[in-house]
C-alpha cells in the first residue's frame, strides 16, 4: 500500500517467482534493471481499478526537464533465456530505456509449450529505445497500448512465435527524429564472427491491431530466405506504403486497411481512444475478446485496436 523505490537492481533467480499484487507502484532509480533469471518468473497482476505502475523515481520538474514524462530514466525489465510463465496484467510501464525484453531459445524446436511472456490490458510508453523487445521467444498479447518509443514499439528479432490481438501500436515520438519503424520483424542475426545465424519465425500474427505513427512505413520486414518467415495481419489498420505492402503481402493476410488515418481523439495529448469518425470503429473481426483495455464491453462488430468506442 506504499510506493517501493528501488536503488540498484532487482534480480529474481534460482527458480523464484516475484509477484506484484494489484496497486503496486515501483519507482526505479537511474540505471535500475529488473532481471528475471533462467527458470524464474515475474507476475505483475494488476486490475482495472488498481493497475500496477512501473516508472522512474523522479516526477519533478527541474532545470526545464519534466521528469514525470522524460524517457530513458531507468534500464529495462529483462527475462533471460530460460525464463518462462511471465505474466503482465493491467500494468503501466513508462519512462525507461526498454520496457520489457524477452530472450528465448537458439533452436525454435525448443520453444516452451507455454509463452515466455503473456501481456494483457497493459500500457508501455515513453521508452527511449524499445517498448517490447522479443528475441527468439514465445509471446502472447491482447488489449495492450504501445506508445511513443524512441526506436520501435515492438521488435521481434531472431525468429520465434508471437500473437497480438486488439493491440494499438502508435508511435508519434515527440523528442527527436525517428528513423526506425513502430514494428520490426526479422528471422536472423549476425554473430560476433560476422556469420549469419538463421532463426525460424514460426508465427507473427496480428489480429484487430492498429499500427500507426508519423513515419511513412511503420512496419519493416527483415527476412533471410534460409529461415521460415511466417506472418499474418488480419483486420488491421497499418501505416505502410502501398509499394512496401504489395512487395511483402502474403495470401494469409486479409481485410486490412492500409495507410489510412486512424483518427485518435488527440495523439499529441496521449489520448489514443478512437474519435467518433475513426475508420477503426466496427471494422474488426469478432475473435472472442469481449472487453477492451478500459474494461468496456465490445459489440459483435468490434473496433480495431485496444479501445472500443462507446
Amino acid at each position: 500500500d506504499k510506493p517501493h523505490v528501488i536503488y540498484g537492481d532487482i534480480i529474481v533467480e534460482n527458480g523464484a517467482t516475484l509477484t506484484l499484487i494489484e496497486g503496486t507502484e515501483l519507482y526505479l532509480h537511474n540505471k535500475t534493471w529488473i532481471v528475471i533469471d533462467s527458470l524464474s518468473s515475474l507476475k505483475s497482476l494488476g486490475s482495472s481499478v488498481k493497475p500496477i505502475i512501473i516508472q522512474s523515481d523522479r516526477t519533478d520538474n527541474y532545470s526545464l526537464i519534466d521528469y514525470a514524462n522524460n524517457p530513458g530514466q531507468w534500464g529495462q525489465i529483462w527475462m533471460l533465456q530460460g525464463s518462462y510463465n511471465n505474466i503482465f496484467k493491467y500494468t503501466i510501464i513508462k519512462n525507461g530505456q526498454i520496457g520489457i525484453r524477452v530472450d528465448g531459445v537458439n533452436n525454435m524446436s525448443q520453444l516452451p509449450k507455454e509463452p515466455n511472456l503473456i501481456i494483457e490490458n497493459s500500457i508501455i510508453y515513453n521508452m527511449s529505445n524499445v517498448g517490447l523487445l522479443a528475441q527468439g521467444s514465445y509471446v502472447y498479447g491482447e488489449n495492450n497500448l504501445f506508445v511513443n518509443c524512441g526506436e520501435s514499439l515492438l521488435a521481434l528479432n531472431f525468429g520465434g512465435s508471437y500473437e497480438f490481438n486488439h493491440c494499438t501500436f502508435a508511435n508519434f515520438w515527440p523528442y527527436s527524429s525517428r528513423q526506425t519503424p513502430s514494428i520490426f520483424i526479422n528471422n536472423y542475426y549476425e554473430d560476433e564472427n560476422d556469420l549469419i545465424q538463421n532463426r525460424d519465425l514460426l508465427k507473427a500474427q496480428f489480429s484487430n491491431c492498429i499500427i500507426d505513427g508519423q513515419n511513412e512505413n511503420e512496419i519493416i520486414f527483415d527476412r533471410n530466405e534460409k529461415s521460415q518467415f511466417n506472418y499474418t495481419f488480419d483486420h488491421c489498420i497499418m501505416k505502410i506504403s502501398d509499394d512496401v505492402w504489395n512487395e511483402w503481402n502474403n495470401t494469409s493476410s486479409a481485410n486490412n486497411i492500409i495507410s489510412e488515418s486512424v483518427n485518435f481523439i488527440d495523439y499529441e495529448l496521449n489520448n489514443f481512444e478512437l474519435d467518433s469518425n475513426s475508420i477503426a470503429i466496427d471494422a474488426g473481426k469478432n475473435i472472442g475478446i469481449n472487453i477492451d483495455l478500459l474494461g468496456q464491453p465490445r459489440d459483435l462488430n468490434p473496433d480495431i485496436g485496444c479501445f472500443e468506442k462507446q
